[in-house]
């Protein structure tokens, strides 16, 4: 007889271990209803890498689980596993907390709370924490510290990892809401060997006001980002802060996100990181692909970026703009700042862009207010790059000004001494001029998202991102 609704419940010291083949394996088979003060210590389900929908409710259907306390939780099977439940539908859910917990599988939705929450946008989770969770997939798709599969608002993740295959996150492989914020990670580690590996999602919707700190996110083929892996829609007031983001093998690797099909990247912090990938790897993103128009505003670049092949830009990779003028794979780019950092790869290195597809229609005006302070460095044999756009500056003829640190360089060379022709696009600017706060916020096009108030005493000016602070002048 199935559960259906338990308001108090305390389980301790339980072993339990499923037989070959079996579709499920829990304390409770199937729930309904409302669960709620719940105490789960030291449980072990052993599926033997043989038996799928494990956890503590192995299929649930319950509509209302609050205040869940789980610790010291052992998972194991296949696909569909979490401590909570390994499989179903959820309604609401609130105040849970997860310690101490190991779940390892060897297929598709591995979590360390639900591995696969039905995907339904209407569904609200909230206040979630989870230390010390330590998640594993050897093959498949879809594995979090959190969720294999779903997302939540106001999650709370420390010390903790997860290793997948595709679509793995700090959180969830794959966010199932149309808008997720308060996610907040420290201290993670995040490995993929696939594609769509992220310091918060492997795949993404909305995502704000979040943030992932002090934490490792490494490994993959493919679209490989700080917040998100890839996805739509808009990603803004996000920050990554003492990260290292490590894809030496990955093509599409950005401090933000890996590959951007569309929405806006905006006000967001990528702040002493450091990026590396094969090819196309951006502080923001990676590879601007994707069809609709967007605009990516405001951000904060802080970062140490390289490309061990071809194309890395201080906002951006690599712009696929082949059909900008149709208002298809166009992207506009102001109010940036790329503050002291470093640029390295084989070819295609720039400022704001890498690798371009061609020269922008200048008449478009895309790329325009943003401040570059940063040093350039071009190691293989055609050694193309540029202050703005490293297959060429003269990609961005004629566009109004964007900003340039007098100080900048290219192949240890001053910028000012080898960029020519492109007065109208390009204006070098002293450390005397950025102290100065009136023509500072002429830099960025007046944006009214940064906060001004220390740049006399030699800090740039910095967002409202999530736990974004002032960075003081590292002159290159």
């Amino acid at each position: 007889e199935p559960y259906r609704r338990q308001r108090q419940m305390c389980i301790r010291d339980r072993n339990y271990t499923g037989s070959n083949s079996v579709n499920g394996l829990g304390v409770i088979g199937t729930a309904y209803g409302e669960f709620g003060n719940i105490n789960i210590n030291n449980l072990t389900l052993n599926g033997n890498k043989k038996v799928s929908r494990v956890g503590f409710i192995s299929k649930s259907y319950v509509n209302d689980y609050r205040d869940i306390n789980l610790s010291g939780v052992t998972i194991s099977g296949t696909n569909r596993l979490g401590s909570l439940y390994g499989e179903g539908d959820t309604y609401y859910l609130t105040t849970i907390d997860v310690v101490d917990t190991i779940v390892s599988g060897t297929g598709d939705y591995v979590g360390g709370l639900i591995g696969y929450k039905h995907d339904n946008s209407s569904q609200k989770h909230f206040y979630i924490t989870a230390s010390n969770v330590n998640v594993t997939t050897t093959g498949g798709n879809y594995s979090g510290i959190v969720y294999g599969y779903g997302a939540a608002l106001n999650v709370t993740v420390k010390d903790s990892s997860v290793s997948g295959n595709n679509l793995v996150g700090g959180v969830g492989g794959r966010q199932d809401t149309d808008s997720v914020s308060q996610n907040r990670l420290t201290n993670v580690n995040v490995s993929g060997k696939g594609s769509q590996i992220g310091g918060i999602y492997g795949y993404h919707d909305s995502l704000y006001n979040s943030s992932i700190k002090d934490s490792t996110i490494s490994g993959g083929t493919s679209q490989v980002g700080g917040i998100s892996g890839y996805g739509g829609w808009s990603i803004y007031n996000c920050s990554v802060i003492n990260t290292i983001i490590s894809s030496p093998n990955a093509t599409s690797v950005g401090g933000i996100e890996g590959l951007d099909w569309d929405g806006n990247r905006y006000n967001n912090y990528v702040y002493n990181t450091s990026i590396e990938g094969k090819s196309y790897v951006g502080g923001l993103v990676g590879n601007k692909n994707g069809t609709p128009a967007s605009r990516h505003y405001d951000n904060f670049i802080n970062a140490s970026i390289k490309a061990n092949d071809t194309g890395a830009g201080g906002i951006l990779g690599y712009y696929q703009n082949n059909l900008e003028e149709e208002n298809v794979r166009r992207v506009r780019l102001d109010g940036n700042i790329i503050a002291s950092s470093t640029i390295t790869s084989k070819d295609a290195t720039g400022g704001l862009i890498g690798a371009m597809y061609k020269p922008t229609d200048s008449s478009l005006n895309l790329f325009h207010d943003n401040l570059i302070a940063v040093s350039i460095t071009t190691t293989g044999t055609n050694k193309s790059n540029g202050i703005i756009v490293g297959t060429s500056d003269l990609y961005i003829k004629g566009v109004s000004p964007s900003y340039v640190y007098n100080q900048s360089k290219i192949n240890n060379l001053l910028a000012q001494n080898i960029v020519s022709g492109l007065n109208e696009s390009i204006t070098f600017v002293s450390a005397a001029n950025m102290k100065n706060q009136t023509l500072m916020k002429s830099y960025v096009g007046q944006s009214s998202n940064y906060n001004y108030q220390q740049v006399e005493k030699g800090y740039y000016p910095y967002n409202g991102a999530q736990d974004a602070s002032p960075v003081s002048y590292t002159h290159l």
